[in-house]
């Protein structure tokens, strides 16, 4: 059949005019038949117009399941990631390659939606793209997490080449590809709704869910601002460290312009922040710290650690679920920002202060530069010269999700030296934040040949634990809730609520494997350490049955030292004491009396806390009780050991705290596997520094006493029990009923001179003893 040449040369014009109009592309990624966001084209490998790859190895779809909501049945980690359309299917590929988008000449922005893969824990994905001399990135573990990855390219005659390279895996759940002159309108129209999901939860669920004002959060009015804040854009003012600063709050007027200062000791760290408030947006915001200089020497610029404070959408607790609202909490590494009127941005600066700091007076700058335009922020710093001790009687844990487990599954080489590398890098940081112990366990299981002990594991852990001084104890927790499960057919439920009484066989296991580990541990010197088979019982007769007979299991061996998250001023645990070697309780509700006999006992029982108020279970900001909990009121309520849960936690993306049916919370991670603090871990870590200064001066009122100077002594006496009837005596240190932020410094610096009086005090008499 002929066809016309005016019908040929129509077809041939409108597929030309097709070509040269620009128009938003959106793809979703996956299989044949899984599911397609509404909008979008489905794309599946090698057979989708308008996409072409190229590389070693094809691309692959995979489809997972779409889950709106939670099953509470499937509670924690152990529950799906919330996926819709978009991101419950993907392309992967283990090489990498070059996909072509076949659009007309001209700039394009792009957008690449990349993770949620619903994979295994272990695998980490890692995926770089380049267009032009445009590149971006993301590296990341486990199933839940997910990127929204963005560059500039422009397209030529073939199209928009996009190279795309992989150390071990990456994924690609949608690709938008928008004209630069219509790339707001895609952003509206394509990316907000990503941008939502992932940084709250998808529509369905978002629904359930109220953002509500914390009644915590003070409510300060507008200032009245000057001309000069009104011409330039923006104010800067100044907030102690400890205090949040909301996102869309005023400063106060004695706040801006306020004085930016601190002291510091060497081989200390020390806190300053700085705040803007904008007034109009900004596009560019930058920021440079200088050396902090002496009268002959300085502090160097690398020494001080420039962050910014991440805001994120919380709940008022981890196990809350319906409410949210945005919180100051992540100490995210500085890199240039913008900055939309009305939120307020916080620097973030940590002095390490050098061991080798010469005590005086140290000033520099913090320079911004807003759209070009500069503004300097003095900062005014005084080193002590004083040394720090520590009481070896104290120990600072936490429980902790080794790394290294994760790593026996990964299954490839980038994926098993990410979690090497993040293993190192998280133990230098709790060895570095003043932590000396973590919780860990020992491995046992019944089978059908019998019962299986493997100290292995825990060998290798405790390799890493010694290595990086973590080992001052050792808390060993106990597989039961499988051999629980081995004897009565199902699991004896959250915190033992439900857990008839297992079988003599179950015991008589427990005794077998505590015997066994402290065969080896004995013979390899593990160190002092304590077996704890459950975790914060339940009060009623089934939980209180189930963990007593399992302390008294464990206690049948020789040797063996128990230890139970529980608190001992509750009634129905007292059947637990004959058994107990450790009592650890969340507030600190034993009197320090009663503490200090303990100790002095026989047989020895010691009382620690594991302060989840401070860890977890708030809404991120209580950093003030942060701070208290692990130096004064450390110090005033006698106990020796701080214990909480957990170093980090996330189900399953760590940026977004409402995505899993708990609350993410503690330190994140960055793409390379390094530690990003938190505003609440920095607290701990100033905390600890406020207990080292009242026991140095303690140990220096000792040494002035045996030195004849009874006047120091005495004046250091005095000081210690006047901090002491200061101290307010809290069962849990939160937010209220404490000293002003700006108190803890005063009295730290107090501390901070007697000490200093005393040094110069003993070096006069050590010089008057030689002439």
């Amino acid at each position: 059949m002929r066809m016309s040449y005016r019908f040929v040369l129509g077809v041939g014009l409108s597929f030309a005019a097709f070509l040269l109009r620009a128009e938003v592309l959106c793809f979703d990624c996956g299989t044949a038949d899984s599911p397609v966001m509404p909008g979008y084209v489905r794309a599946v490998p090698g057979r989708t117009e308008k996409l072409r790859w190229e590389g070693k190895r094809s691309l692959h779809g995979r489809a997972g399941t779409i889950t709106r909501t939670w099953n509470p049945k499937r509670a924690g980690h152990n529950h799906p990631p919330l996926t819709d359309e978009l991101s419950c299917d993907y392309w992967w590929n283990d090489v990498g390659g070059t996909l072509t988008v076949a659009v007309p000449e001209g700039r394009y922005r792009v957008w690449l939606f990349t993770g949620k893969t619903q994979w295994q824990w272990a695998q980490v994905w890692d995926l770089r793209v380049q267009c032009g001399e445009a590149a971006t990135s993301a590296t990341f573990p486990g199933r839940g997490e997910a990127r929204l990855l963005e560059l500039t390219g422009t397209a030529g005659k073939d199209g928009l080449k996009l190279e795309f390279s992989t150390r071990s895996k990456f994924a690609l759940n949608a690709l938008i590809v928008a004209p630069e002159a219509e790339a707001d309108a895609a952003e509206a129209k394509w990316i907000s709704p990503i941008r939502l999901a992932l940084t709250l939860l998808p529509p369905e669920e978002l629904k359930k869910w109220k953002e509500i004002k914390p009644v915590h959060r003070p409510e300060y009015p507008a200032p009245e601002w000057t001309d000069a804040e009104t011409e330039r854009g923006f104010a800067l003012f100044h907030r102690h460290w400890s205090e949040p600063v909301w996102p869309n709050q005023f400063p106060l007027r004695r706040e801006i312009g306020a004085p930016v200062r601190g002291f510091g000791v060497p081989g200390e760290r020390e806190i300053l922040t700085v705040s803007i408030h904008p007034l109009r947006d900004f596009g560019q915001v930058d920021a440079v710290v200088s050396d902090l200089t002496g009268a002959d020497t300085k502090i160097p610029a690398s020494a001080v650690d420039l962050r910014y404070v991440r805001y994120m959408y919380a709940r008022p607790n981890y196990m809350d679920r319906g409410t949210y609202y945005r919180v100051p909490d992540v100490l995210m590494p500085w890199n240039r920002r913008r900055l939309a009127a009305g939120e307020n941005l916080r620097f973030w600066l940590s002095v390490d202060v050098p061991a080798d700091a010469k005590p005086g007076l140290y000033r520099g700058t913090l320079r911004l530069k807003l759209d070009g335009r500069d503004a300097l922020v003095p900062l005014t710093f005084r080193v002590a010269g004083i040394r720090l001790e520590s009481d070896p009687r104290l120990v600072f844990g936490t429980y902790y999700d080794f790394p290294l487990h994760r790593m026996d599954g990964a299954p490839d080489a980038f994926s098993k030296a990410w979690w090497r590398h993040k293993s190192e890098a998280e133990m230098a940081h709790l060895q570095a934040s003043g932590m000396n112990a973590l919780i860990s366990s020992v491995d046992f299981e019944r089978t059908e040949e019998g019962l299986k002990v493997y100290p292995g594991e825990f060998k290798r852990d405790l390799a890493e634990l010694r290595r990086f001084g973590l080992d001052k104890v050792l808390i060993l927790a106990l597989p039961l809730d499988g051999l629980y499960k081995h004897y009565m057919g199902r699991a004896p439920g959250k915190h033992q609520t439900d857990a008839p009484m297992p079988p003599k066989e179950f015991f008589d296991d427990v005794t077998k494997a505590v015997r066994e580990f402290e065969k080896v541990a004995v013979r390899e010197n593990w160190g002092e350490r304590y077996y704890t088979p459950w975790d914060e019982p339940e009060e009623n007769d089934f939980a209180v049955s189930l963990v007593r007979e399992s302390l008294k299991a464990v206690r049948q061996v020789p040797g063996a030292k128990t230890y139970l998250t529980a608190d001992p001023a509750i009634r129905a645990y007292r059947s637990f004491a004959p058994y107990l070697d450790v009592w650890c309780s969340q507030p600190f509700s034993v009197p320090r009396e009663q503490v200090g006999k303990a100790w002095n006992a026989s047989p020895q029982v010691q009382y620690w806390c594991y302060p989840n108020h401070n860890s977890g279970e708030n809404d991120h900001t209580v950093v003030l009780g942060g701070r208290m909990t692990y130096g004064f009121g450390l110090w005033r309520s006698g106990f020796r050991t701080l214990i909480p849960w957990i170093y980090q936690f996330y189900g399953h993306d760590q940026w977004n705290y409402l995505d899993e049916y708990y609350s993410d919370f503690g330190v994140r991670s960055t793409d390379d596997g390094d530690p990003i603090p938190t505003a609440m871990w920095e607290a701990f870590r100033q905390g600890m520094q406020d207990g080292r200064c009242l026991y140095t001066l303690k140990k220096r009122m000792e040494s002035a006493r045996t030195a004849g100077l009874t006047a120091e002594a005495e004046a250091a006496r005095k000081l210690l029990d006047r901090m002491d009837s200061f101290v307010p005596v809290q069962e849990k240190y939160i937010r209220d009923g404490m000293w002003t932020p700006e108190s803890f410094d005063a009295l730290r610096w107090e501390l901070v001179c007697a000490i200093e009086k005393i040094d110069r005090a003993l070096s006069s008499a050590k010089e008057r003893g030689r002439k």
